[in-house]
């Protein structure tokens, strides 16, 4: 039972005019403010509901962001030199270990000067130089 059907109900029964005017319109004005209340309480929830989309496109891109930091991060551990890529060790100093340029794996040595990346198929022929001349020169040699 709503409230103007509890006014109809008591119409005319032990209250007087002006006060079931006043419940009359003290209910009429509740009714409106559910009504109010309900439209905002919706408009709410579809904030809510973009809110949530975009949090979730937000985090996407904070994933991939970070993805990139980090690849950039392990590009800035290497220097590339004659088709090679060596690491700096935590020490400052390049390790004379030779990875690939182009994927970062460790690269293997065959006969002490050709120099190949099994995965990428990347391959370099040493000219009279040693890993550990090329280490010592890019110590030397900061960018």
């Amino acid at each position: 039972m709503g409230a103007l059907d509890f006014l109809r109900d008591i119409q005319g029964k032990v209250i007087d005019a002006a006060t079931y005017q006043l419940l009359e319109r003290n209910f009429q004005l509740q009714a409106d403010n559910n009504k109010l209340l309900a439209e905002k309480a919706e408009l709410l929830q579809q904030t809510v509901e973009m809110q949530a989309r975009l949090l979730a496109q937000l985090e996407k891109q904070n994933v991939d962001l970070r993805r990139k930091a980090e690849a950039g991060q392990k590009a800035a551990d290497f220097r590339t030199y004659k088709s090679m890529a060596f690491k700096k060790k935590p020490s400052g100093k390049y390790s004379d270990e030779p990875y690939c340029p182009q994927c970062h794996k460790l690269m293997s040595v065959v006969n002490g000067f050709i120099v190949s990346c099994r995965p990428c198929h990347h391959t370099v022929t040493l000219q009279n130089e040693r890993l550990s001349e090329i280490a010592a020169w890019l110590d030397e040699n900061p960018e």
